[in-house]
């Protein structure tokens, strides 16, 4: 029997959107015991089912986005134009995705096959887990594959062949390769040290090692998925041209590097850990013992990997990996960010934006030393937008926030803004709430105003200093939704809305008692001597979108962001000849804030 919570873990769902089909009576428990609902192992199944169903079902109006189903290309993996590029196109278009699903094994053993003969290997090398002795017939159906030096071509098959759903549940986020040749071009790497990647994959940062000066007998992996381990194996024949099936069952090793580490220490630790994995409660319950950053009620396996990684670590050696940019931004890994300057010195961070396809997280590939606590900046690279920089001495690091994405001469500005005297908060000092969660926006939402309903503000609705006129109705019934706030801040007589999933600040005034969906945030501020209509033009001017973005690189404007940001005292003839600007003239307006800011005019990044 599984409780509500296991139950949404098997589904690959939120917890919350569980919550919500049990009240809407989508989902029925077997039974009830001490009052908490319990699912039997064939409801889980049948629910499953009814999630996969492509054509409908009780449960397909409210998919959750955590569950992905199908195949899907993943064209930037191999990069534009790579040779072997058409390939999976061909066979999505002369097979169906049952067939190429169910014979993942057949077609990645022949194309290994291939690979290897033409590498001049033996076949036999071609093994993989639990397949079929018997091959694929062979049809003029199955397009050709060229042997190219460096590329995961075995990679981009079995990633092609998973269903997203798959991929994401494990993490299974693989590298594209103009990533890995960044990451392995910035590393100098000599023939004596021993290197790892503790979660290689298909083998992707170990091949391109072979255009450094390495052995392959210094170069190992290890990878829980056991068919990504096979791929890794043949990866690291091609690559050094190995017909040894021993060596290579040494060196790419089946095995978990959370609980099973391969070897004791390394001089170089590489990769890209995985992002987002779902743990089981037992595995859960094992890494808060063994891990620090585990201790938290959600653990992040990425933190997780760093940690482990940086025990694994000679005194000197490095770790170079593929991250999350929230790792060295986010307030919740400050836990991380300590450990870092305890065990390490950073040498290096390029950011690289979003390089995984479909998934929106902006990366950084973050080179560190394991050596003595550094409290100072000096001499780290910085790579960003094809903009290369080395800070200077001087400039210091704090676990609050690494504050890499800026400049010398950025951060001379940001901390300009930040020690402004007598500066006021929102903090303590505002009422916050959340917009509607209605728990089924398609069954709640109109787009025609009917009797009984009244709009309801989303996010885009929402610009600076503006509110267009509502596209959406609703009919107010507080009791029957998944969240909601308090009446009475959605009926203020005044309040500042805004966007919460945007990338600047925009805030903007509501007069009109309107309700908000959960796109479109509320803050009602309450600082003694400063007018509502002040605060939102502050909010909104370039001064405070520089200090926002350069301190939380965020892709939504969340409380806590709001309540850090200063705001310059201003005599009341002050803030209404601003208030007047706002409709005036906007670079006046920006002008007379930088001014309250104490800023001088030139050489302005904003």
């Amino acid at each position: 029997m599984l409780n509500l919570k296991e139950l949404c873990h098997e589904l690959s769902i939120s917890l919350a959107t569980g919550q919500n089909w049990l009240r809407l009576g989508k989902i029925s428990p077997t039974g009830i015991e001490e009052g908490q609902p319990y699912f039997s192992a064939e409801d889980a199944e049948e629910i499953r089912r009814a999630l996969a169903d492509a054509k409908g079902g009780r449960l397909q109006s409210r998919r959750n986005k955590s569950h992905v189903s199908g195949l899907e290309i993943y064209t930037s993996y191999l990069g534009d134009n790579a040779v072997n590029q058409e390939v999976l196109p061909h066979l999505y278009e002369c097979f169906t995705e049952e067939f190429l699903q169910r014979n993942c094994l057949g077609i990645l053993r022949h194309y290994a096959k291939s690979l290897l003969q033409q590498a001049g290997l033996p076949e036999s090398l071609a093994v993989f887990p639990g397949q079929s002795t018997e091959s694929l017939s062979e049809s003029e159906r199955w397009p050709s594959v060229f042997l190219v030096q460096g590329q995961d071509f075995l990679g981009y098959l079995y990633l092609s062949l998973q269903s997203r759903g798959i991929r994401k549940a494990n993490g299974a986020y693989y590298t594209p390769t103009r990533i890995v040749h960044q990451l392995i071009e910035s590393l100098d790497v000599d023939r004596d040290i021993r290197i790892l990647d503790p979660c290689c994959g298909t083998g992707n940062f170990l091949l391109a090692l072979r255009d450094k000066p390495c052995d392959a007998d210094r170069i190992y992996g290890q990878e829980r998925d056991p068919v990504a381990a096979a791929i890794a194996r043949i990866n690291l024949a091609l690559a050094f041209q190995i017909s040894d099936p021993v060596f290579l069952q040494k060196h790419i090793r089946e095995g978990d590097s959370l609980t099973d580490w391969y070897g004791k220490s390394w001089d170089l630790i590489l990769g890209n850990p995985p992002w987002g994995l779902s743990f089981t409660e037992k595995k859960k319950r094992m890494l808060k013992r063994n891990f620090d950053m585990a201790s938290g009620k959600r653990v992040d396996s990425a933190a997780v990997f760093l940690e482990q990684s940086l025990y694994h670590t000679e005194e000197g050696g490095r770790i170079a990996f593929v991250l999350p940019e929230a790792l060295l931004q986010v307030a919740s890994h400050r836990k991380l960010r300590e450990r870092m300057l305890e065990q390490a010195v950073i040498e290096r961070a390029d950011f690289v934006g979003n390089p995984f396809s479909g998934v929106f997280c902006p990366s950084v590939l973050l080179t560190l030393r394991k050596g003595k606590k550094s409290d100072a900046y000096a001499g780290i690279f910085v790579e960003m937008g094809g903009i290369c920089w080395r800070i200077r001495d001087g400039r210091k690091i704090t676990a609050d926030n690494f504050y890499l994405t800026m400049t010398d001469e950025e951060y001379d500005w940001y901390k300009k803004i930040e020690a402004l005297p007598e500066a006021c908060y929102l903090k303590g000092q505002a009422d916050f709430a959340i917009g509607i969660v209605t728990g089924d926006n398609r069954k709640w939402l109109q787009t025609q105003e009917e009797e009984g309903h009244e709009p309801i503000l989303r996010g885009t609705d929402i610009s600076a200093f503006r509110i267009q006129a509502p596209s959406a109705f609703i009919r107010f019934c507080p009791e029957e939704y998944q969240q909601i706030a308090a009446t009475e801040f959605y009926r203020a007589p005044e309040k500042l809305v805004y966007r919460f999933v945007c990338n600047r600040l925009q805030v903007a005034c509501d007069r009109e008692r309107r309700l908000t969906l959960n796109s479109c945030n509320i803050v009602i501020p309450r600082i003694p001597g400063l007018k509502m209509e002040y605060i939102m033009a502050v909010l909104n001017s370039e001064v405070l979108q520089f200090y926002w973005k350069k301190r939380f690189a965020s892709a939504k404007i969340l409380r806590h962001h709001l309540e850090a940001l200063p705001i310059p005292p201003a005599a009341a003839g002050e803030q209404e000849a601003i208030i007047a600007l706002i409709s005036a003239d906007r670079e006046q307006l920006e002008k007379r804030i930088r001014k309250l800011y104490r800023l001088p005019e030139e050489n302005s990044p904003f």
